[in-house]
């Protein structure tokens, strides 16, 4: 079990993930971790258009919208139907099968929130797309958005979380608690900083790592527990059986009495 309050908090839900990003970052500026780094204020403020998206971050959008349908003289109007793509290229099909979601987390929590409760959220298309969908087909487009998913944004969130919650428990192996803690990487040697680093990348792009431990006698800085932050060696004696009794010594004068007492026996 999680020994820090933050990743038991975070596991339960009691932690949100944009507090839980706020605390691995000060703690990735800490380590001077520039892959953590970057990776908590991605999540945080969002994916620029020129950053590199993680896999997990790949959704399916769905165009959803209003038409008129003609047929046979008639006028049919149809709201919040999924629309065609018979008209979409290939590449434009692969962009809304593959969606790229370079929102913040919070943006994302706040989107899922409100597919949640039943409103269409997404990009909404400028008119002169709408032939795209009509391409093909005998309707009138009046409203086209490419939709997010509830389902989909609930797999980013929860991806998200796992990476995150695997992120802090290997940093807790290695460091300890993570509630208090003031990592000094001083205290360490650069080829130990090194290999969590490069632990922490792999995490990060989601490949698994064979071992959680690359600090060895590591202290944990606001802590009392052993000197130097180090458990105390236990000493242990080995007592003889053997006891044995020092006399007293005796007076120069009662020696001497012993001694003639003997011979005269």
């Amino acid at each position: 079990m999680a020994k820090s309050k933050l990743i038991r908090d975070l596991i339960s839900d009691d932690l949100s993930l944009v507090q839980a990003f706020d605390r691995l970052l000060v703690i990735a500026m800490e380590l001077n971790d520039r892959n953590l780094i970057k990776w908590a204020k991605q999540e945080k403020y969002g994916y620029g258009k020129d950053d590199e998206v993680p896999d997990y971050r790949y959704i399916k959008l769905v165009p959803i919208g209003d038409y008129r349908h003609y047929s046979m003289g008639y006028i049919t109007t149809y709201s919040n139907q999924v629309l065609p793509t018979i008209g979409f290229t290939p590449e434009m099909k692969e962009k809304i099968e593959n969606f790229k979601n370079r929102d913040s987390i919070a943006q994302i929590i706040d989107a899922k929130k409100a597919l949640d409760n039943g409103k269409l959220v997404g990009i909404v298309e400028k008119p002169e797309f709408f032939s795209l969908f009509e391409e093909g087909t005998n309707i009138k487009v009046i409203r086209a958005t490419l939709a997010l998913n509830p389902l989909e944004l609930g797999k980013i969130l929860e991806s998200t979380k796992t990476r995150l919650i695997e992120v802090l428990t290997l940093l807790e192996k290695n460091f300890g608690n993570l509630d208090e803690v003031d990592i000094d990487t001083r205290d360490y040697s650069d080829n130990e900083i090194s290999a969590l680093k490069k632990a922490v990348e792999q995490v990060l792009k989601g490949q698994p790592i064979c071992t959680t431990y690359y600090i060895t006698g590591s202290k944990i800085k606001n802590s009392n527990i052993g000197k130097d932050n180090k458990n105390e060696k236990a000493i242990s004696a080995n007592i003889s059986p053997t006891v044995n009794v020092n006399q007293e010594k005796k007076s120069f004068f009662a020696s001497l009495f012993e001694k003639l007492f003997k011979r005269s026996n």
